[in-house]
């Protein structure tokens, strides 16, 4: 097993989780974050303000038109930029802005993608559907494999991140958190925390919630996650700038480079999709539908076999309590079995049996 010494300090760019209010200046502060130059994955244009003012050097990530965008490709081809070596040149650190669209945008794509399958299911079966015709439990909840998918992508690309060599900030709205009561009644806690996938936060070192105080008409940042002992866990910092990060930045500045974090390619489930395809009958002409759809087809197929002859007739009702004791198809609930059985009815030479 390969293995590979700690050195006694390592350089660790910045990967940080920024959210607050619409007022509380989220954007200014990571468009200030470091003196080199920022590139920005501007969802929300929220940097147009800043844009051509003294003190700000950044540029914007823009599709093929030249356009911003909240694009989950074109957030991915950022990031492979930012792994060349003219990426890594060219920029010191890299915002998300807003992280909260992002994992909507992916939400929102996964709905696409089930209208997308559901309407194809339909056109095999000859049947029409209106999207928008659809009552509320058909719109409603992702599955658990929907929500497996859709973890995956976002855990995949945040994995992508904390590997970049630049440091990473990824704004998020925030929102209240609530507690329901037994008696189905909500309140308020007082508490805030990020809009955006639940486990950002593991993506990052810091989580910092910007708060604007409309009586003082002052800002301040409170730590609301921490892997340094450089701060403390609801520690707060009155009209915060990034110099506040200075001195842990600073003292790792002549540090070796840090280790990344392995993103092979790999699919413990497509493999074993994969070895089940290698042990079945692998007939192409066995339709991929559901298992209703299935029992139809060996159900009829039987039948037209066992009417050419007797001879057949028996070799069809054999074949059929092989996988049934009954012989009736309709009881087997397997679909890989029902496929197999479908594949072997098909072999039948009726010919050579009249």
């Amino acid at each position: 097993m390969p293995a590979k010494k700690a050195s006694i300090l390592r350089k660790k760019p910045l990967k940080m989780l920024l959210f607050g209010d619409s007022s509380s200046g989220k954007t200014h502060f990571a468009l200030q974050s470091t003196p080199g130059k920022i590139l920005i994955f501007d969802a929300e244009s929220g940097a147009d303000l800043f844009e051509g003012k003294k003190g700000f050097n950044f540029d914007y990530w823009t599709d093929d038109d030249g356009l911003k965008t909240a694009s989950i490709r074109e957030l991915n081809k950022a990031i492979d930029y930012l792994e060349t070596p003219e990426g890594k040149k060219a920029y010191e650190t890299f915002i998300i802005d807003p992280i909260s669209d992002i994992w909507d945008n992916i939400q929102a794509q996964r709905l696409d993608y089930k209208d997308e399958k559901t309407l194809e299911k339909a056109k095999k079966f000859n049947k029409t559907i209106d999207l928008d015709d659809r009552n509320e439990t058909e719109l409603e909840a992702f599955n658990q494999k929907d929500w497996g998918d859709m973890k995956r992508v976002y855990k995949n690309m945040m994995l992508r991140l904390k590997n970049l060599p630049q440091n990473v900030i990824l704004i998020a709205r925030e929102k209240e958190i609530s507690e329901t009561k037994p008696d189905g009644s909500v309140i308020r806690t007082g508490e805030y925390t990020y809009e955006a996938e639940k486990n950002t936060k593991y993506a990052v070192d810091f989580s910092i919630r910007l708060v604007f105080d409309e009586k003082t008409k002052k800002r301040y940042a409170v730590i609301a996650k921490t892997r340094s002992d450089e701060f403390e866990k609801s520690q707060r910092f009155d009209s915060p700038t990034f110099a506040i990060f200075d001195q842990l930045v600073n003292k790792m500045k002549d540090a070796k480079e840090v280790l990344g974090t392995s993103i092979k390619t790999e699919n413990v489930f497509l493999d074993e999709e994969k070895k089940k395809s290698d042990n079945a009958n692998d007939d192409p002409e066995i339709p991929v539908e559901d298992i209703k759809s299935v029992k139809t087809q060996v159900t009829t197929l039987a039948k037209e076999k066992s009417a050419t002859s007797d001879e057949v007739k028996t070799t069809v009702k054999a074949l059929l309590a092989e996988y049934h004791p009954s012989g009736n198809p309709n009881k087997i609930d397997d679909i890989e079995k029902l496929k197999e059985l479908l594949a072997k009815l098909k072999k039948i030479n009726v010919e050579d049996k009249e």
